[in-house]
């Protein structure tokens, strides 16, 4: 392999370890996701709470930070392990000052 040669293959890396491991397109905070615990293949919901990119294993990876309904705890969950099973829906706020007024 030729210098030139071997200096791409190296460019290629670099860059690929640069690109986020997951992503938050199709996630909003407060979107009810699921996912399988992998210990016992269990389904599981949640709200996500927080999106977050984190440094994992030399690279950004896109992780929610999810209430579970299970046990009621914060759980860090990789994108691409979530489903979103139904989208948050903002409330008018106007109607809420509504409902708070009466």
């Amino acid at each position: 392999m030729s210098y030139r040669q071997s200096m791409l293959v190296w460019l290629e890396i670099v860059a690929t370890r640069h690109k986020t491991f997951g992503k938050f397109d199709k996630f909003d905070v407060g979107d009810l996701v699921s996912w399988t615990r992998m210990s016992d293949r269990k389904k599981l919901f949640g709200i996500i709470v927080n999106l977050r990119k984190k440094e994992a294993g030399g690279r950004e990876i896109a992780e929610a930070r999810v209430l579970c309904n299970e046990n009621s705890s914060i759980e860090s969950i990789l994108t691409l392990n979530l489903r979103v099973v139904s989208k948050r829906k903002l409330i008018n706020e106007t109607l809420v000052d509504k409902v708070n007024e009466m």
